[in-house]
């Protein structure tokens, strides 16, 4: 016998599985026993508990390299091809499409997607996969926990040398101010 599946596509991982903070790239793995290219698409969801609305919500594309985020009601607001410029967001999230990639081997698939949280999401918050070929579905699972903290400001600091000098009457003297980012700060102080 032959051309039948050998079973469902799996959801296996999110990594990291655990952590915090207001960003970063996060793997999703998954695998299809028929090879990768048998998944015909996968569906993320980071929240509190696993629903659409007010969530990160993701659907990926394999055949058109596709990365939909859901608004915040969690209706599709288009898509973004994975590797090429761009970002989209909702109140919860902001992917970048440009910073995130794909890769296919063997039974797996990894979506490597660059997430960015808002501070109107923090919290404890859970990651759900699922995952779908043809003809299965894995179902959802959940594969990971995250602690979404708020972002930090971009802030300035000033510093000054000296940081005292004494000046007869009619004198003058100099100092030196430097102007420390932290946080992206790039722009201009006056």
């Amino acid at each position: 016998t032959g051309g039948g599946s050998s079973g469902p596509p799996v959801t296996v991982s999110v990594t990291p599985n655990s952590g915090s903070g207001a960003s970063g790239t996060f793997a999703f793995a998954f695998s299809d026993p028929n090879g990768a290219t048998d998944i015909v698409s996968t569906q993320l969801v980071i929240n509190a508990s696993l629903g659409t609305a007010g969530s990160c919500y993701f659907y990926y594309s394999r055949a058109g390299n596709a990365i939909y985020l859901a608004t915040d009601a969690g209706a599709w607001q288009g898509y973004l091809r994975v590797g090429t410029a761009g970002t989209m967001q909702n109140s919860q999230c902001v992917v970048n499409a440009g910073a995130s990639s794909v890769t296919a081997s063997g039974n797996s698939l990894t979506l490597n997607l660059a997430l960015s949280f808002t501070s109107a999401f923090a919290g404890a918050k859970n990651v759900y996969m699922e995952v779908q070929n043809a003809t299965l579905d894995s179902g959802w699972a959940q594969r990971g926990a995250w602690t979404v903290t708020a972002p930090l400001s971009a802030d300035y600091s000033l510093g000054m040398t000296p940081s005292s000098q004494s000046v007869g009457a009619g004198g003058s003297t100099t100092y030196t101010v430097t102007v420390t980012g932290s946080n992206g700060f790039s722009g201009t102080v006056n």
